[in-house]
């Protein structure tokens, strides 16, 4: 880690040192070609310093140490164009020398580049722009320094205190930052004397906690997402708000979420219901076994997770681009359906009885969430069992 990002920032400090080349006359593949170096130098440094920095966070500070990585990459660009920007203004001003032209016409150049431009070509005046065109290149080129030299800087910074490995640093077997307790790398310790007997954490408990903070974090971002699409509307909250609000990176959120629209039409109940529906004895009749399914799943949700489902239904209903996902949703579910139904009886999942009783079981789901919708009060469970009931005595 402590190699690669010192590299990264060596190779872009290079890039930049060639771009203080440039002059007004240089092609574009001269340009290109420092350009690509610094790129390629950035590319190797940004990704392996953040995941240095977050791999120094327990998994509870995770999310909050991404969004102040987050926070503090928008503050650095801010402050780094404010305090960049002067340093080319002034090197331009500095470096322009005018002579002969009227005092106005001279303050209008020296104002910026663009007006330098402007000034001497209503002036027809070739001299003039090559001077702009070389003072700013002159301004540019100072700029360039100024960045080589933060980048070589941050190359001595990563060689002096980045550990070695991501996360870490600790030596051969695990020593030297696992204490008394559970250390960051998952291992247990004990001291005996001045030797640390270390045994390593059950892989499968490690794996469990992995997951339950995934599913924390995507649940923090659901319900922020919600709150703020509540709050402002749907289609005036962005992704960078909903990550920002729920403490994590906005590639977080892509990780969880491939679009916007997924952080309402996605559903976490899906996977619970098919699996209860598999774990129904085997002869039992496919609605039947939904029935069972569906009131064995609804009896574990939350009075929070139904109220979620009623405020999902209603935003689908009202934007348009939702309810169009919706059908995209609605085509899925009746798949998903038509094949549980023919695993059980031993069907093909085209076959058309399938089909239509899928078909009916996925719209029986949309009329009782349109109803509860429309009904705090109305119990999700009874409807959808009333409604499931309906379909029980169909023959298949």
């Amino acid at each position: 880690m402590k190699a690669l990002v010192t590299a990264g920032y060596v190779v872009m400090a290079t890039g930049l040192a060639i771009g203080t080349l440039t002059r007004a006359g240089s092609g574009t593949g001269f340009t290109a070609a420092w350009f690509a170096v610094t790129g390629l130098g950035l590319g190797i440094a940004m990704p392996a310093a953040m995941n240095a920095a977050i791999g120094a966070l327990s998994a509870e500070r995770s999310g909050a140490g991404t969004g102040l990585i987050t926070a503090m990459r928008q503050v650095g660009a801010t402050i780094g164009v404010a305090v960049l920007g002067t340093v080319i203004s002034d090197a331009y001003r500095s470096g322009l020398h005018l002579s002969g032209l009227p005092a106005a016409a001279a303050a209008a150049a020296r104002s910026s580049v663009g007006v330098g431009v402007a000034v001497a070509r209503s002036l027809r005046s070739a001299p003039l722009l090559t001077a702009v065109r070389d003072a700013y290149v002159h301004g540019m080129g100072l700029m360039l320094w100024v960045c080589a030299g933060i980048a070589l800087a941050s190359a001595l910074l990563a060689l002096a205190f980045l550990p070695r490995r991501a996360g870490g640093g600790a030596g051969a077997g695990g020593r030297g930052r696992c204490r008394r307790g559970r250390c960051r790398r998952g291992h247990r310790a004990g001291t005996i004397g001045t030797v640390s007997e270390v045994t390593v954490a059950d892989p499968a408990q490690s794996y469990g906690l992995r997951e339950r903070k995934k599913a924390r974090t995507r649940a923090a971002i659901r319900q922020h997402a919600l709150r703020l699409f509540d709050e402002q509307g749907y289609a005036e909250t962005t992704v960078e708000q909903i990550a920002e609000a729920a403490e994590v990176s906005p590639s977080t959120f892509f990780r969880y979420f491939p679009t916007k629209e997924d952080v309402v039409l996605q559903d976490d109940f899906d996977p619970i219901a098919i699996e209860k529906f598999e774990a129904q004895p085997p002869g039992m009749h496919p609605v039947a076994a939904l029935r069972a399914a569906m009131r064995e799943a609804l009896a574990e949700a939350s009075d929070d997770e139904l109220d979620r489902w009623r405020e999902v239904t209603r935003l689908t209903m009202s934007v348009p681009e939702l309810r169009a996902r919706a059908l995209d949703e609605y085509v899925r579910s009746v798949g998903m359906v038509s094949g549980l139904i023919a695993k059980r009886i031993g069907r093909d999942p085209g076959d058309f009885a399938v089909r239509t009783l899928a078909g009916a079981v996925a719209g029986i789901g949309l009329s009782v969430m349109m109803m509860a919708m429309e009904d705090p009060e109305a119990d999700l469970a009874a409807l959808m069992d009333a409604g499931l009931a309906r379909l029980e005595a169909l023959p298949l």
